[in-house]
């Protein structure tokens, strides 16, 4: 799983849409949306933020549950 995908599964667990992801964090709606539709993931600058906005651990959204690192 790739990073931009789990902070979308946490997202819609939450029911955090991108525009209010996008409020949260300062991170352009363009940015986020980018994330989803090419695939990438955020830059290390920004995990901070995101998991500041989902309020979870950054680390959650780095590692699964068995220890091994979201590509």
């Amino acid at each position: 799983m790739k990073i931009s995908e789990k902070i979308f599964e946490l997202m819609a667990e939450e029911g955090i849409s991108q525009i209010e992801l996008s409020k949260r964090t300062g991170i352009t709606q363009s940015t986020i949306c980018d994330w989803k539709k090419k695939g990438t993931n955020p830059s290390a600058n920004k995990i901070m933020n995101i998991a500041n906005a989902l309020k979870i651990n950054p680390e959650k959204l780095l590692v699964d549950d068995e220890g091994n690192y979201y590509s």
